[in-house]
């Protein structure tokens, strides 16, 4: 948020905080989740420890979108 202020110029207000805060989490939470549960190798990882829980991972990864 500080980069992005110093960017900009302008010091955020509250609101402008917290939306910016949901908007990151939401993206963090993709790269780190919901892009590993669509990637080939991550599944044929999983899928060497637990045969089906890919199918499930892939359903469930929209949700981190």
């Amino acid at each position: 948020m500080q980069a992005l202020e110093r960017a900009t110029g302008r010091t955020l207000n509250e609101a402008e905080q917290a939306e910016f805060r949901a908007i990151q989490l939401q993206a963090l939470r993709w790269t780190y989740l919901g892009s590993a549960m669509t990637h080939a190798t991550f599944l044929a990882t999983v899928g060497e420890f637990s045969p089906g829980r890919c199918k499930q991972l892939e359903e469930m990864a929209p949700a981190f979108s």
